[in-house]
């Protein structure tokens, strides 16, 4: 059975507001949301506040959850939507015991929002570095 529109109107609004949240906490203006997701700001305030009344355009939720780094299946999952990428998912990739305990922590809703905004803005912050690769030169020493 279709999720109602209001529901799908008030998750969706629910997470644009948290990921808004989330770019304003990691140092993010405006101006700056705009310019990295190509979203006008009156569409995703449009979106925080559930004012709309025919679903956005896929490729502006698209543009919006993936130029601020955050899956676009959650929206997707929000508005009640099938995720096109889903169906082609590559193979799963075995992960470290230690980003294994940074999902489960970020999953988890016991884990307080306080320590999950931490680990995004960390994990933020260490894909951003500008690591530059050795050059394979050894100094005469």
């Amino acid at each position: 059975m279709p999720v109602p529109l209001h529901v799908r109107r008030t998750r969706f609004a629910r997470l644009v507001k948290r990921v808004l949240e989330d770019a304003g906490a990691a140092g993010l203006t405006i101006p700056q949301v705009v310019e990295r997701t190509g979203v006008s700001k009156s569409a995703f305030y449009r979106w925080r506040a559930g004012e709309w009344t025919k679903d956005p355009r896929a490729s502006e939720v698209r543009a919006f959850f993936d130029g601020l780094g955050v899956p676009a299946r959650l929206a997707y999952q929000a508005l009640d939507w099938s995720d096109p990428a889903a169906q082609e998912q590559a193979p799963e990739v075995p992960l470290e015991p230690e980003i294994q305990e940074i999902l489960r922590k970020l999953r988890d809703p016991n884990t307080p929002e306080s320590e999950k905004r931490f680990l995004r803005e960390s994990i933020r912050m260490l894909a951003a570095r500008n690591v530059s690769k050795p050059s394979g030169r050894r100094s005469a020493g």
